[in-house]
């Protein structure tokens, strides 16, 4: 939580003045609070939880009221400055518009940022706090990054050709100069050192949803147009994210280190990572949301580290080329980062032996890697695209923030001693480009400048000529964009369908991105996206699930609901390996929440991959063999009901449609909706409708067996008043040699109900 600095010490639960120490009571209460061996023995903790606890209302009337979360509290500072550096550049300098205006305060933003990590960091002497006194507060700011540029390297001092031009007209000292107070005082509640770099992507992502708009003479921040569409930013949760890497990355690492078969049997998957961090010895998916007992999960984790098979050496790390080619903030690619630092420090603390000098170093006892390593390894392995170019200044931020959050004023010394630069450039790691549109598109040279500029096509094949000559990425993660087609200009959706097998019917853009993400692959290599739970059965996802089918092992599929909180749909998370032809059964993984993945309350099946050509438009049903198999001797001696029977659907009426009366009188026949039907049992009709009014055929109104559209089971009953019914009711009338109360019993049967939820009720 972001403290309030104002009322901080307001905060009292306890006064003690020392005229009370005479007072044997109140010392006794106080030396047991505050003496050294209780407080180790949790004494605060056992206080402060014997309080009664304000419900919510009156905890943010009372307590709390001030107390933000970090991130929520960081993201308000940072749209605030934002807002304030874009209507004072505009002020300034007229000719600015919005798409300048925004990657001109990103850039400012940005190096304020990275200076104060430093400083928390003790890398640097603090030097932000002391511009707001000078008497040109932005040309101190601007010569302290000028300085700042040998040393570090990086995109984020490099000279940026609005704000570093010599025509760039600063804003206002006072102004800057609270913008600095507010971040680098002594007071300030923001202390960089101790923000996990993963929170700052968080706050990065949702930063990322907003750009400057500009009129001829003013600037002001607004939600992208596809953000506002829809509905937000969602980010992607820190538990999905360390899941999809773990997956992907902890497979070609560790053995054992993959969540099918430790799910099965113990339901405990460690994430394999440095011994730093407490929160990285509890399973997996375990974040703040879940309560579990860190000594006791230790102590089980210590043993498992010893026993540890490596699959790889670093020298084949090495080699490992790992992208994201929706990068965003970078949240996937920091996760990747994270966990190549903690396989090599883990792997040369037990085997020393096998260390190379300039690899590490020695603190308290124990081999860390060296800053030059942990370089190398970032240049090495991490990789990115987005079309977006403030993203992707973000990426490498949130890298190098990763990269220098081990480094010592020593590091810092040595490097400034051999003049060399402690942040490497990123620029032909991460880009900005467009990766689902090819240079092709420029063939026939339909587009102006501007729009070529907008739409940025590029070749992987010319950014990354090496990797692509080698046969491609060895892993790709991430989460792509969810855009329908119907919201694409009508020559994306034409490129899109002569170029991409999956560019089917009612498409979306993920369908590409994981198509194309297959095929920037080496053949064996890994695979990772969560996307909507759309694919699991929609029929506009069929090319998509043949085209997976067909170039992929499929791994595992993990179906959880609420990922995004804001999100109506469903979650599916893919972990494929790029192979033909494959063979060989999958887990099938399910969770209601994120609530049953913490505890893991998760159903797991194993499903035959080959099945997948037999199921429905290649669905992706949650049916084991032997399920499968008792399908199968049904459907083997089977008769169609449509054979058998007239069916139809209702009346197209809603509940407040004018036609419908909520009296019966002469003429009025009931209006059955769907959920006046359980099994067996119709409830009377409280809508009822004229005989003149109906517009579908009478046939339909005829004594008939209706049911429920929708349900968690089939809903069947039987009608012999002849009523109406509505659309979202299905009418069957079976032919003259059949019962209808035969039917009716078969519909609502064990095996029927059986067949329905396994075939046709693959979604909550």
């Amino acid at each position: 939580f972001k403290p309030d600095i104002k009322t901080a010490l307001d905060r009292k639960l306890e006064n003690f003045h020392y005229t009370d120490y005479g007072d044997e009571e109140k010392f006794k209460k106080l030396f047991y609070l505050l003496n050294r061996d209780e407080v180790a023995n949790g004494s605060i903790e056992k206080y402060t939880g014997s309080l009664n606890k304000p419900r919510a209302k009156a905890a943010r009337k009372g307590m709390i009221a001030e107390y933000k979360p970090v991130d929520e509290a960081f993201l308000e500072s940072l749209d605030g400055y934002r807002e304030q550096l874009a209507r004072a550049f505009k002020n300034k300098n007229q000719n600015l518009e919005g798409e300048e205006l925004t990657e001109a305060v990103q850039r400012t933003i940005d190096r304020l940022v990275f200076i104060r990590f430093l400083e928390d960091k003790s890398i640097e002497e603090p030097s932000i706090v002391a511009i707001k006194d000078k008497p040109a507060v932005w040309k101190s700011f601007a010569s302290l990054c000028k300085r700042l540029e040998p040393k570090y390297n990086g995109l984020v001092f490099k000279p940026h050709r609005i704000i570093d031009s010599a025509d760039f007209i600063p804003p206002e000292s006072k102004m800057f100069a609270e913008i600095c107070d507010e971040l680098a005082n002594p007071t300030s509640p923001y202390d960089f050192d101790k923000i996990p770099i993963s929170i700052l992507g968080s706050i990065y992502e949702r930063f990322l949803g907003k750009v400057v708009s500009a009129t001829d003479k003013r600037a002001k921040v607004i939600e992208k147009p596809e953000v506002r569409k829809a509905g937000g930013v969602y980010y992607t949760p820190e538990y999905i994210v360390r899941y999809i890497v773990n997956e992907t990355v902890g497979k070609l690492l560790y053995e054992n280190a993959s969540t099918p078969s430790r799910l099965e049997n113990s339901g405990t998957l460690l994430n394999m990572t440095s011994e730093k961090n407490v929160s990285h010895s509890v399973p997996l998916w375990a974040g703040s949301e879940s309560k579990i007992d860190e000594q006791k999960i230790g102590a089980e984790t210590s043993s498992a580290r010893q026993k540890v098979k490596f699959l790889l050496t670093p020298k084949q790390v090495e080699d490992l080329k790992i992208i994201d080619i929706a990068c965003g903030s970078g949240s996937f690619l920091l996760e990747v980062y994270s966990q190549l630092l903690d396989y090599h420090t883990r792997y040369y603390n037990e085997f020393p032996e096998k260390t190379k000098k300039g690899d590490f170093e020695t603190r308290e006892g124990k081999i860390v890697l060296s800053h030059k390593k942990r370089q190398e390894i970032l240049v090495n392995n991490i990789y990115g695209v987005d079309i977006d170019f403030q993203a992707t200044e973000v990426t490498q931020l949130s890298l190098y923030l990763k990269l220098m959050e081990d480094v010592t004023m020593n590091d810092a010394y040595q490097f400034s001693l051999l003049k060399e630069r402690m942040l490497p450039d990123l620029r032909r790691n991460i880009v900005c480009g467009n990766s689902l549109i090819g240079r092709d598109i420029l063939d026939d040279k339909l587009f102006d400048d501007e729009t070529e500029r907008t739409l940025k096509p590029m070749n992987f094949e010319d950014v990354f000529p090496e990797i692509m000559k080698r046969g491609g990425f060895d892993i790709v993660v991430g989460n792509p964009p969810y855009l329908n087609n119907k919201e694409l200009p009508e020559y994306q959706k034409k490129y899109f369908v002569s170029k991409y097998k999956t560019a089917v019917d009612q498409f979306d853009l993920y369908t590409l991105f994981i198509e194309n993400g297959l095929n920037l692959l080496t053949d064996d290599g890994y695979f990772s996206y969560i996307i909507p739970d759309a694919i699991i059965d929609r029929s506009s996802a069929t090319s998509l699930r043949k085209f997976i089918y067909e170039n992929s092992k499929i791994i595992s599929l993990l179906q959880i609901n609420k990922v995004f909180e804001e999100a109506k749909v469903g979650s599916i998370i893919l972990v494929l390996q790029k192979k033909k032809n494959a063979k060989g059964k999958f887990n099938y993984f399910k969770c209601a929440n994120p609530k049953e993945f913490f505890s893991n309350k998760i159903q797991t099946k194993a499903i035959t991959q080959s099945n997948l050509q037999n199921f429905r438009n290649y669905s992706y049903l949650f049916v084991d063999d032997n399920e499968w198999a008792v399908i199968q001797k049904i459907f083997n001696d089977k008769i169609s009901l449509e054979s058998i029977s007239f069916m139809g659907r209702g009346e197209e009426l809603g509940k407040s449609s004018n036609l419908t009366k909520n009296v019966k009188v002469k003429n009025n026949i009931g209006l059955l909706y769907g959920e006046d039907i359980q099994r067996y049992h119709l409830k009377e009709p409280e809508r009822f409708i004229s005989k003149n009014d109906i517009r579908k055929q009478e046939r339909l109104y005829d004594v008939k067996i209706v049911v429920r559209q929708v349900g968690e089971e089939i809903n069947a009953s039987f009608d012999e008043k002849k009523y109406v019914t509505i659309q979202s009711v299905y009418t069957i009338i079976p032919n003259d040699e059949y019962e209808h109360k035969y039917i009716l019993g078969i519909l609502n049967s064990k095996m029927i109900d059986f067949i329905y939820k396994k075939l046709y009720k693959s979604k909550e």
